[in-house]
C-alpha cells in the first residue's frame, strides 16, 4: 500500500512541476525524478505481488509519459533520448556478454532456433496474407517483425543464462532476416530508399562495434579497478549515445558486437559481471521507465480493422514454434517454465522497440502512408503485449501452478 501512496504523492507533485512549461530548462530533470520514483514504487509493488519488476517500471513510464498523464513529451528533449540510449548501451553490454561462445547450443538446439525462426516468418506472413488479404509486402514485413527474439528484457542472472544465450543466437538470426527483408522490400520500391540507408547504418554500427571491441581487447585498454571500470563504461555509454545521435548510427548493434568480442577474454568477463552486479537494477529501471514514456498508445484507441486477428496469428505462431517446440526439443533448462514453456522466449519487446523506433529515425517513415499506420499500430500493440500482457499472464499461471509448494519465482 505504501508504494501506491508514494507513487500518488509523486504524481501529484509532478503535475505541478516546471514541465507544464516545456521551455523550462528544469523540465527534463523534474520529469526524470518523477519517472524514477514512480517506476521504483511500481516495481516494488509488482515485485511484492510476485510479478516482474520490469512490467511495473514500463507501466510507470506509460503512466507519466505520452500515453498517460503527459507530464512531459520525452521525444521533445534530446537529453532524454541520450539517456535512453546510454542506459540501453549499459543493458545490452551486460546481456550480450553472455552470448559468446554459445556453449549451451548443441547442433540440435541451433537447428531448432533456425527452423523455428524461419517457420514463424513464413507462418505469420502466409497467415496474414491469406486471412487478412493484406498486400504480400505488408505480410512479409509483419512476419519478419514477429520472428524477432528478445533477450534484453531482464538481467542475465545465473538462472537465465541458458535462455539469454539461446535468445542471443535467435536475436542475431532474426535481426539478419529482418534486415534482408527490409533490403528486398526497398529494392523493389515498396520501402523508401531511406530504408536501405537504415540497413547500411545498422550494419556499419555493428562492424564499428566489433572493431572497437577488438581494439580494447588487443591493446588491453580495460581499466583494472572496479571504480575505473565503472567510470570508463559509464563514460563510453554516454559518449556513444551522443556521437551516434549526431551521425545517425545505432547503439544496439554497436554494443552487441563490441560486447561479444570483449567477452572472449574470460578474466574481463568476470570483472564486468562483478561490476554489473554491484550497479544493480538501476539501469534497467531507468531504461524500461523511459521506453514506457516514449511509447504512445493513444493513437491506437481505435486500431485498424483486423489488428486483433494479426496479433492472434503472431501469438499462436510464437506460442507453438518458439514456446512448445523450442522447449520440447531443448535439453537446456530455462529459468522457469509454465507447462514446459519459458517466459523468456516471449520477451522480445525491447528488441522490437529499438529496431523500429530508435532515436533519430522512424522506420515507419519509409513505408507508404496507406500501410505505415497499419504497421505502426501492430508494432505498438505488439510491444505492449510482449512487455506487459504476456509477461503478467505467464507469471500469474506460474504462481497458480507453484502456490502449492510455496516457492517464489524471481
Amino acid at each position: 500500500m505504501r508504494h501506491i501512496v508514494v507513487a500518488a504523492v509523486v504524481l501529484l507533485l509532478g503535475a505541478m512541476g516546471p514541465q507544464v512549461r516545456t521551455e523550462s530548462p528544469f523540465a527534463p530533470l523534474w520529469f526524470l525524478g518523477v519517472l524514477l520514483l514512480v517506476a521504483y514504487s511500481f516495481g516494488r509493488l509488482f515485485e511484492n505481488l510476485g510479478m516482474p519488476s520490469t512490467v511495473g517500471w514500463f507501466l510507470a513510464g506509460l503512466l507519466v509519459g505520452e500515453t498517460g498523464l503527459q507530464l512531459l513529451l520525452p521525444k521533445e528533449f534530446v537529453v532524454l533520448n541520450l539517456l535512453r540510449d546510454a542506459t540501453l548501451a549499459w543493458i545490452v553490454f551486460h546481456v550480450a556478454l553472455h552470448f559468446y561462445p554459445f556453449s549451451r547450443l548443441d547442433k540440435r538446439m541451433a537447428l531448432s532456433i533456425i527452423l523455428s525462426t524461419i517457420i514463424i516468418v513464413l507462418t505469420v506472413s502466409v497467415g496474414v496474407w491469406f486471412i487478412m488479404e493484406l498486400p504480400w509486402q505488408v505480410s512479409v514485413l509483419i512476419g519478419a517483425i514477429s520472428a524477432l527474439w528478445g533477450p534484453f528484457s531482464g538481467k542475465p542472472i545465473p538462472q537465465r543464462l541458458s535462455a539469454v544465450e539461446i535468445g542471443g543466437a535467435g536475436g542475431l538470426l532474426s535481426l539478419l532476416i529482418f534486415l534482408l527483408v527490409v533490403v528486398y522490400l526497398s529494392s523493389i520500391g515498396w520501402l523508401a530508399y531511406e530504408a536501405e540507408r537504415y540497413v547500411g547504418r545498422f550494419v556499419f554500427s555493428m562492424c564499428l562495434g566489433g572493431i572497437s571491441g577488438y581494439v580494447v581487447s588487443h591493446f588491453n585498454l580495460m581499466p583494472r579497478t572496479l571504480k575505473g571500470l565503472l567510470s570508463g563504461i559509464f563514460g563510453v555509454c554516454l559518449l556513444i549515445s551522443a556521437v551516434f545521435q549526431i551521425f545517425n548510427l545505432y547503439v544496439l548493434p554497436f554494443v552487441i558486437s563490441a560486447s561479444m568480442v570483449v567477452s572472449r577474454e574470460k578474466s574481463w568477463k568476470r570483472r564486468l559481471n562483478t561490476l554489473h552486479s554491484k550497479v544493480g537494477i538501476f539501469p534497467y529501471l531507468f531504461y524500461f521507465g523511459l521506453i514506457g514514456s516514449f511509447l504512445n498508445l493513444r493513437h491506437i484507441v481505435k486500431p485498424f480493422d483486423g489488428v486483433i486477428t494479426v496479433l492472434g496469428i503472431t501469438t499462436i505462431a510464437i506460442f507453438i514454434f518458439r514456446g512448445l517446440w523450442m522447449n520440447a526439443v531443448s535439453k537446456v533448462e530455462f529459468a522457469s517454465k509454465v507447462g514446459g514453456i519459458s517466459p523468456d522466449v516471449f520477451s522480445r519487446g525491447v528488441l522490437t522497440f529499438e529496431i523500429l523506433m530508435p532515436s533519430g529515425f522512424i522506420f515507419f517513415d519509409t513505408i507508404s502512408i496507406e500501410n505505415a499506420q497499419m504497421v505502426m499500430e501492430f508494432v505498438t500493440i505488439d510491444i505492449f503485449l510482449f512487455l506487459v500482457v504476456y509477461m503478467l499472464f505467464i507469471r500469474s499461471v506460474q504462481l497458480l501452478l507453484r502456490s502449492g509448494d510455496g516457492s517464489l519465482i524471481n
